[in-house]
């Protein structure tokens, strides 16, 4: 290929460029989003929706747990999604305002990616385009464009960060005493408005700081105190009030995180944390590049989410650095390339990537940073010594293609893909429900919280039953019990019920479950008013109840997913026989608590009862303990059904030692 893209240098691009970039992209995201499909996530029926709703009708602090912990995360950065569904619009036009939204990402990684690589011309415009195309095909950015996660919005206000930062170092000059430190200024602020947004963001604003520091030499203890004192001032602004909120009310700022620091009487003294993607070792953290790249392995997301990008830029890195040894004089000239610039996005590359792996490991959480990618291979592309465009053009279109391929053939493209309906649930709800309101008690680890836009807006609602299952002399359940009663509203259940495989009926061995689970706390359901919630119904058969036998198969029949909601009233006194049973089961868990912490955490977990099992579920291991039969049982259903016989019927430990580890892995309760 010829090199006259060395003879018309120094010519930069117009704005007609920038413009068709960024209307490419947008288009692109948009397509995206209507090819992918209606994200239904676990997320967005628990929480996402909720905590918008909530803040918008001032109902937090006085609902206590609707969505379990999730119901206090910070409400601005699912504003967005929350206005959008409140128009009442066709899921599909829905989906493409919010995705617009999101492909903001996209417009600043292009700026980043010009000041990177100057498109001074053909080829490195080109270049420019198909980095920031590369970058893209992020598959946590792809799976969430267009859906009502916040990652791709809190990611936003980092990248703006960034490019300030960029856009700074054009003038700065370590040696000179004057500088102009508005853009360091708005670098601060609009991380610090990142991390008020989600404290996810953290990590990658920390690295931001931390490699702008160092790049600034003998100045850095002045951009230091600048960036940081703008970032409190982004943080205040977005996090504030809500933080404000939650120490005023529940004496925690950050509620319920980090509770073994604040002690707040309304959480267990924990600190509630997820490893669950976090590397166990160093080999396992320097193996995570090849991870990425393997369908079996998926490293940093519940289901296939292959990037072949690191692996890629690694290698790419590798082979410039071994030929520019070898080949120095044949260097491409490198056209109004700012040098500092250069360093320090590498240097936030280089300190986030370990920062994010230590911490969470979830590619969710650094999207900012894997969408930089893209970037830094085209900018990698272009030190390829040689005078040809044929090895850059390949360095960047070869996992351009590949990488594309597996987004369109092989990775996950939603959480939950759904078909597209013409309001964003397909819910089929008895009118009752939506014009009587009432106080519903939620009965599993999903709290369905986010069905309060469907149903009437008077009503109220609880956790009960899930991540912190609620202790039934605890002060949360005491306090809604005397919220409730001055609300005058009656109780309800929300429960999602399995389906009979073969027959496709309801058993009505959940009514059990849901009395069961409710006699913890001296209620029973009134099983003449019970009634069926249906989301994505339509074209299947009609539901009815059935008796079960031992031989039935079940099933939650996706994409349909059929929830039960009972009236609720006191039950009986337990038996006092009942009541001594419990107590010996809870005591014998909580003997395991004790000597084995770091298998068993929270600590304060409570139990749950089911119709022939007594069992609790501990968050912060995703592990359950639970009693059948006489028999006490650990188990991690995520990690290959790992299960561990602690104690006999007879009460026997069976087990000397606490049961190891296992890998981490993905786990979902039922």
């Amino acid at each position: 290929m010829s090199t006259q893209h060395d003879a018309n240098a120094n010519t930069p691009a117009g704005p007609g460029f920038h413009l068709a970039c960024c209307l490419t992209y947008t288009l692109l995201c948009l397509g995206w989003s209507i090819w992918a499909g209606r994200d239904q996530s676990w997320d967005q029926l628990n929480y996402h929706l909720y905590v918008a709703q909530a803040w918008w009708q001032n109902r937090l602090p006085e609902e206590l747990f609707a969505a379990s912990s999730q119901g206090y995360l910070n409400p601005l950065a699912h504003l967005p999604f929350f206005a959008a569904y409140s128009t009442g619009w066709h899921s599909i036009l829905i989906t493409v305002t919010v995705a617009a939204l999101h492909s903001i990402n996209l417009w600043l990684l292009h700026f980043i990616a010009v000041e990177l690589t100057p498109p001074t011309n053909r080829l490195r415009r080109l270049m420019v385009f198909c980095g920031v195309l590369l970058g893209g095909l992020t598959p946590a950015f792809l799976i969430e464009v267009g859906s009502s996660f916040t990652d791709v919005i809190v990611s936003i206000p980092s990248l703006g960060a960034l490019l300030s930062l960029l856009y700074w170092l054009r003038d700065f000059n370590p040696r000179s005493s004057r500088h102009t430190w508005r853009l360091l200024y708005l670098a601060g602020l609009l991380a610090g408005v990142s991390m008020g947004l989600k404290p996810s963001a953290l990590v990658f604003c920390g690295a931001l700081a931390l490699a702008a520091t160092l790049v600034a030499g003998s100045r850095g203890w002045s951009v230091l105190w600048r960036t940081a004192a703008s970032g409190f001032a982004g943080l205040a602004i977005t996090g504030g009030p809500h933080a404000f909120m939650l120490w005023k009310n529940f004496g925690n700022p950050v509620f319920p995180l980090f509770n073994s620091l604040f002690a707040s009487p309304w959480f267990p003294a924990e600190s509630v944390v997820s490893d669950r993607f976090r590397p166990e070792s160093l080999m396992v953290a320097l193996r995570y590049p090849l991870d990425l790249a393997n369908a079996f392995q998926r490293p940093g997301f519940e289901g296939i989410a292959v990037d072949v990008r690191p692996l890629w830029l690694i290698g790419a890195l590798l082979l410039v650095t071994v030929l520019s040894r070898f080949r120095k004089k044949e260097g491409r000239t490198q056209h109004g390339a700012n040098p500092a610039a250069a360093k320090l996005f590498w240097l936030t590359l280089l300190i986030f990537m370990p920062a994010w792996l230590y911490t969470s490991g979830n590619t969710r959480y650094a999207i900012q940073g894997l969408l930089l990618l893209g970037p830094g291979l085209a900018w990698t592309a272009l030190r390829i010594p040689g005078r040809s465009d044929i090895w850059p053009l390949l360095v960047i279109l070869l996992p351009l293609t590949a990488q594309g391929t597996v987004s369109l053939t092989l990775n996950a493209v939603r959480h939950e893909k759904r078909d597209w309906t013409e309001s964003w649930f397909d819910l089929e709800m008895p009118d009752k429900l939506r014009t009587q309101p009432a106080y519903y008690i939620s009965l599993q680890l999903q709290s369905f919280s986010s069905l309060s836009a469907e149903l009437a807006p008077a009503s109220r609602f609880i956790n009960v039953i899930g991540q912190n299952t609620l202790n039934p002399a605890g002060l949360v359940w005491t306090t809604v019990r005397q919220r409730h009663q001055h609300s005058g509203l009656p109780w309800r259940t929300l429960y999602l019920v399995p389906i009979l495989a073969e027959s496709g009926g309801v058993p009505l061995s959940s009514l059990d479950v849901q009395d069961a689970l409710l006699s913890e706390y001296g209620l029973q359901t009134q099983r003449n008013d019970c009634q069926w919630l249906v989301l994505d119904g339509k074209g299947r058969p009609p539901l009815h109840w059935q008796q079960t036998t031992p031989s039935d198969t079940y099933t939650l029949e996706m994409p349909r997913s059929v929830i039960i909601s009972c009236a609720v009233t006191d039950a009986p006194p337990m038996p006092a026989e009942e009541a001594a049973r419990r107590k010996n089961i809870d005591e014998r868990m909580a003997w395991w608590t004790r000597h084995c912490p770091a298998y068993f955490a929270p600590a304060e977990a409570w139990s749950e009862q089911m119709p022939r099992q007594r069992r609790r579920f501990f968050a912060s291991t995703e592990t359950l303990l639970l009693e059948s039969g006489g028999q006490l049982i650990t188990a991690k259903p995520g990690v290959g059904g790992n299960v561990t016989v602690l104690e006999d019927a007879q009460q026997r430990h069976l087990q000397e030692n606490c049961p190891e580890m296992p890998p981490r892995g993905r786990t979902q309760i039922p």
